[in-house]
């Protein structure tokens, strides 16, 4: 069974698009030809202003809302998990958005490459329909992500400047997790010394 734990970095939203930014850059395609393409640069939400793009590459983000299901106001919350003698775990909702996971690659066959390679990389075994990803940054919670859509983006703009551009929508989600913790008890001993013989009257 899964193991939540109490490491928190970020919300669900960063959760989300980080888990898949890390899953992307560990997947690759062997090409015709014998050539394995691979990301060369990958990042989530947005880069710093010193980091350095390489093509192909993929920015992972999630501009739009973000929608809580799962419960509503005054249901119980089912999913409770004691982590120790003092901490609980529990899942009152769950969190899902739509991510935008866009791919700059410099050919068109490139791009059809990248193209095959992230559609394997979202739909990985044949007895599941989408991904479940790890993501240990929050709670060690399993993300589910499903292929939505795919668009190609060109313009003569892009193409001037030797871009080749891929977009696709994954619909994610994950556990929304709340911890409680209780205080700790603590055990005092009184310990009375009588001399033996001694009256406690008066």
């Amino acid at each position: 069974p899964l193991v939540y734990t109490l490491r928190r970095e970020c919300d669900p939203r960063r959760a989300m698009t980080r888990g898949l930014a890390e899953y992307l850059s560990t997947r690759y395609l062997d090409a015709e030809g014998g050539r394995r393409v691979v990301f060369r640069s990958v990042f989530a939400d947005w880069p710093d202003a010193g980091d350095r793009a390489e093509y192909p590459g993929c920015l992972v983000s999630s501009p739009g809302p973000v929608e809580y299901g799962g419960g509503r106001f005054g249901s119980r919350v089912d999913e409770k998990r004691p982590l120790d003698a003092n901490t609980l775990v529990y899942i009152p909702h769950e969190a899902s958005a739509a991510v935008q996971v866009a791919c700059w690659c410099t050919t068109d066959e490139e791009r059809v490459a990248i193209t095959l390679m992230v559609e394997e990389a979202l739909t990985p075994v044949e007895w599941l329909v989408g991904a479940r990803i790890e993501l240990p940054h929050y709670h060690g919670v399993r993300g589910e992500y499903l292929l939505e859509s795919q668009r190609v983006s060109d313009s003569d703009e892009r193409v001037a400047k030797g871009e080749r551009v891929v977009e696709f929508t994954v619909r994610a989600r994950c556990p929304l997790v709340r911890v409680r913790r209780f205080p700790t008890a603590k055990l005092k001993v009184f310990v009375e010394a009588r001399t033996p013989g001694a009256s406690s009257g008066a």
